[in-house]
């Protein structure tokens, strides 16, 4: 059935993230709100082309459908309120997805219609939000970092904990006390297991522990490894 396109967008795309960023897997309610004087029937159609997915809080006002492989939040029967004035909003709820793109788009069309059943009259509104994906998890805490001794050296070696998007390098920390805290300054950045740590054997003064923490894109930090250290007459851990 034809419609008039109307220049003016009176559909509106509103989310609970005010600044616009949002977090992986995270879920946040989206509403949708129509709104023109002289409009006595709704309706309206969301997607979010697959990135994440959308829940229908009120199915007697909104539901799912299926579109050339995408997915639609849009009204229901019930959900066109005929014969009511506007403003008209829907609401449900949307998870973004793990691994995404740094941007997720959202598009809306909402349709006032002046409930004549024919379509003179009736208008689609469009509209475009888009949103930046910001990553809050930590990587995963190393479990399996271990030491030996080559020569003068020491050599520390661990495997990747993994992380939803990524982990790009990891954080040293060392001390010559045993099961210190690894915070502040004091590290240092190693980009890929193994490390040697260069003539820290042979003085039975000096002892040396070790940390090490996985870091992300976004900065996360995963929880301290497990300890391992050289003693003055061996390895521990």
């Amino acid at each position: 059935m034809p419609r008039h396109l109307r220049p003016e967008q009176r559909c509106r795309l509103l989310s609970d993230p005010g600044s616009g960023h949002i977090s992986r897997r995270a879920t946040y309610q989206i509403v949708i709100t129509i709104d023109d004087p002289g409009q006595t029937r709704w309706g309206f159609e969301f997607s979010p082309l697959n990135q994440g997915t959308c829940a229908i809080t009120n199915p007697d006002s909104t539901q799912v459908s299926l579109s050339g492989g995408n997915a639609y939040v849009k009204h229901t029967a019930a959900g066109t309120n005929a014969g009511s004035a506007g403003p008209m909003s829907w609401s449900f709820e949307w998870t973004a997805p793990a691994m995404p793109s740094d941007t997720v788009f959202f598009y809306a069309a909402g349709n006032g219609a002046n409930n004549n059943n024919r379509a003179s009259g009736d208008y689609i509104y469009t509209t475009v939000a888009w949103t930046v994906l910001q990553d809050t998890e930590p990587p995963n805490a190393i479990t399996d970092l271990s030491v030996s001794i080559s020569g003068a050296d020491l050599i520390l070696t661990w495997t990747n904990p993994g992380d939803n998007v990524g982990v790009v390098d990891y954080l040293l920390f060392s001390s010559p006390v045993a099961f210190f805290s690894p915070a502040g300054p004091g590290f240092e950045v190693v980009s890929n297991p193994p490390h040697a740590v260069l003539n820290a054997v042979g003085d039975p003064a000096v002892n040396h522990f070790f940390n090490v923490l996985a870091r992300d894109a976004a900065q996360n930090l995963s929880a301290p490894s497990n300890y391992v250290g050289e003693l003055d007459f061996g390895l521990g851990r």
